[in-house]
């Protein structure tokens, strides 16, 4: 029996929120808007480009007779006969 569970962030609503962001600074920056109305949504989606761009994977396999947690490229083989206990939580 093989499981997988694997998470990845919210791309699509971050992408979205750069769009709207960088689009909302280039619409300010075309009508003459000072500087510091621009810079909170120009600031707002470098953020949220950042984030786009560092978006985390993670997840747990279980294979035969070893569990693998992962995050980005972090990965751990624990092999079965070392568990001792599990607690499940939500």
């Amino acid at each position: 029996m093989n499981y997988s569970y694997e998470q990845q962030g919210r791309r699509v609503i971050v992408g979205v929120a750069v769009v709207l962001g960088f689009g909302m600074a280039t619409l300010g920056l075309a009508h003459g808007a000072p500087w510091y109305f621009t810079a909170v949504p120009a600031l707002s989606a470098f953020m949220a480009l950042v984030i786009f761009i560092q978006n985390s994977h993670s997840g747990l396999r279980f294979e035969g007779d070893a569990l693998t947690p992962f995050k980005d490229r972090w990965r751990r083989v624990i092999d079965l006969g070392t568990i001792r206990s599990v607690r499940v939580t939500q």
